[in-house]
């Protein structure tokens, strides 16, 4: 005859998961993944692996993107002298192919860099739901962000001459893509790892990472590739425009990181975030 202690004993043992809090379970498989320091590690590691990823992702997708918008039509002399328009349509089907290739671009590495972004806060918060909620916001901000700003600045650098074109224009243009691509992925890194308060401080920390880390690459580019031409609406040329997306996606990362890890340390735990 069983006795009511060696029941409840028994029962311990068929079941030796209960009891174990889904916190724990969370850990371990964090611990298992490489994730199993404290918060501040985790966001640091996190955003980082994302920076890398997402630029290389991003990066990617140029063959496909130049084979997509090349435009190789040129005009003949016989067709010049028989059309005048002939020379203007062709430079408006090269501006066009610019522009596209820049909102392609720009729209891919921002939808890869959010979405990896986002996903790596919830990871530093230890939240499934958060990094899906973060993911699927720094989805839709990163492509949102990746294609607008291409369309509003561009026109503008492809109005340029290009005989005598002034140099701070496409340093403007491409920081101010790299600035909205990069202030979209850190405001979901922040809002996953601390709601909405940090969402406007990771935004800022972003934006400010994306305007150096745009400048950095403009400066390696002068000196590391000295004869590729810099006019483009995309910044770089293949390797070049790795570069590029590394510098800002890894500066953004840093600096969102160094935003964030005071409310790390603040509110160690999801549920002492303010309301």
């Amino acid at each position: 005859m069983d006795r009511p202690g060696g029941r409840s004993r028994v029962n311990s043992d068929r079941n030796p998961r209960q009891g174990v809090s889904p916190g724990l379970e969370a850990d371990g498989l964090l611990a298992v993944l490489g994730f199993s320091g404290s918060s501040p590690e985790r966001l640091w590691i996190g955003a980082i692996a994302a920076a890398l990823l997402g630029a290389i992702m991003g990066w990617s997708f140029s063959p496909v993107l130049d084979a997509w918008t090349r435009f190789d039509r040129v005009a003949t002399p016989t067709e010049r002298a028989a059309d005048m328009g002939a020379m203007s349509r062709l430079i408006g089907g090269r501006n066009e192919q610019e522009l596209r290739e820049a909102v392609i671009g720009m729209g891919c590495l921002g939808g890869v860099l959010g979405l990896l972004s986002g996903a790596a806060g919830g990871v530093a918060r230890r939240t499934p739901r958060g990094a899906v909620g973060g993911a699927s916001l720094g989805l839709i901000l990163g492509v949102a962000a990746g294609v607008a700003s291409p369309e509003l600045l561009v026109p503008t650098l492809l109005r340029v001459p290009s005989a005598n074109p002034w140099p701070a224009i496409p340093v403007f243009v491409h920081t101010a893509d790299y600035v909205a691509v990069g202030a979209a992925a850190a405001t979901a890194l922040g809002l996953a790892v601390a709601g909405r308060a940090g969402a406007v401080r990771a935004a800022i920390a972003g934006a400010i990472g994306a305007t150096f880390g745009s400048l950095l690459f403009h400066a390696l580019h002068g000196i590391l590739f000295p004869l590729e031409r810099e006019f483009g609406a995309m910044p770089g040329i293949h390797a070049s425009r790795l570069l590029g997306h590394l510098c800002v996606a890894l500066s953004v990362a840093c600096c969102t990181a160094i935003a964030l890890v005071p409310y790390l340390r603040l509110h160690p735990t999801p549920s002492t975030l303010p309301r």
